[in-house]
């Protein structure tokens, strides 16, 4: 077929318009594609099993509002180092926050001091947790068994008398005992954790039924009747709440967040009364041991969240694991996290380790890729044939 110069001329125009197009949509795509979420999500196709890589992308697309509307709860719930970590996450990710917010980050120093002081006696006193000061307190007593002997007899009383109790927290209490270790408490801090957890009902439905079956067969039910029933020699005088104010108030938040009881194991002798060896003689053959090797076992992840995001992630990581897988992958963010692993898992819950929708932009996000890739392998081979045709 014979083509006229002049139509011969046009059609390799058009078929040069055409290329040039074709470089210029797959050029846009390219640069659409790269600042798009889908980028990201590819990247985090290839870490897809990596708690802290999927909090980051999670983070980088949320919105200000959302941000602004965990920062607001974090101060009604009067945790305002929380609430400053999250003004911080979200200024990191480009947000900007109205002045006055962040102004009610900032607690006025005395308030705070009276506040804590207040808290930490509570805390230490009832074992109930309802801000970071009573948090401390809790962990405090648990610390230097007053906590864990205070709610076995608590619990052991309901055991005595035939009601109804609560078996998480008094195995948790007895296996606290009968591990305990005056010198260095900090190993029974996973165990606080998890009693205070489940006392003030954090734990996730998954970790509170799989602590609720390791009770039921951990305690040995008539030995421990036969523990609580020798009373002729008490163990523990509860302290009144001047006394315990005057030796905790040289005890910081941030000796407590550090776990560092050093200061508080010096005076607490004339406190607390308590003869931590008489407590583990009395309640020996209570825990069985094959349970408590599993409840040991169970502790692993709450304890590497405890060491590197602090107490407030675990509790928080109790609460939105539903096993301990989950919770190790929990321990596994903190790792990375480190002391913003609360504030991380208050944003965004679950979704700090789970992928949950995002799988199906990652899916989308590499047949996209994909499809571009291919579409510039065909332009540029193409472009390279006709370029070699030109120059024979």
């Amino acid at each position: 077929m014979h083509i006229p110069v002049g139509a011969g001329a046009t059609f390799i125009l058009i078929l040069r318009v055409r290329k040039a197009i074709a470089a210029t949509a797959l050029v846009m795509t390219a640069v659409a594609f790269f600042s798009s979420p889908m980028f990201g999500a590819v990247k985090l196709g290839f870490a897809y099993y990596d708690p802290f890589s999927i909090a980051e992308f999670r983070l980088r697309h949320l919105t200000t509002q959302e941000y602004v509307k965990k920062i607001e709860e974090a101060v009604t719930e009067r945790n305002y180092a929380d609430a400053a970590k999250i003004v911080e996450i979200g200024q990191e990710n480009g947000h900007n926050f109205d002045p006055e917010l962040i102004a009610k980050t900032r607690e006025n120093a005395i308030d705070m001091s009276w506040r804590y002081s207040v808290d930490l006696v509570d805390g230490f006193m009832s074992g109930s947790v309802h801000s970071p000061g009573s948090l401390a307190g809790s962990m405090v007593a648990d610390a230097v068994s007053y906590g864990d002997i205070r709610d076995a007899y608590n619990e052991g009383s309901e055991v005595l008398s035939g009601q109804d109790y609560d078996g998480v927290t008094l195995g948790l209490s007895v296996f606290g005992i009968v591990t305990s270790v005056a010198a260095q408490a900090e190993i029974d801090v996973p165990l606080s954790v998890l009693k205070t957890a489940n006392k003030t009902r954090k734990l996730s439905a998954g970790i509170r039924a799989s602590l609720v079956r390791i009770s039921q067969n951990m305690i040995d039910v008539p030995m421990l009747k036969r523990a609580l029933s020798n009373s002729a020699d008490p163990l523990l005088k509860a302290p009144s709440f001047t006394a315990v104010k005057r030796v905790l108030s040289s005890i910081s938040y941030k000796d407590v967040k550090e776990l560092d009881f050093a200061g508080l194991r010096a005076s607490v002798g004339d406190l607390l009364p308590i003869d931590v060896a008489a407590a583990k003689r009395r309640f020996k053959g209570v825990v069985r041991p094959d349970a408590a090797d599993d409840l040991a076992a169970f502790t692993a992840g709450t304890s590497t969240v405890v060491l590197n995001g602090g107490t407030e992630a675990a509790f928080r990581s109790l609460e939105k694991a539903d096993s301990p897988k989950e919770l190790a992958k929990f321990g596994k963010l903190a790792e990375k996290a480190r002391d913003r692993t609360s504030s991380i898992i208050r944003i965004l819950g679950r979704g700090a380790i789970d992928l949950g929708r995002l799988a199906y932009l990652i899916g989308a996000s590499v047949i996209y890729a994909i499809t571009w890739f291919l579409g510039a392998i065909w332009t540029t081979s193409t472009f390279l044939f006709n370029l070699r045709a030109l120059f024979r």
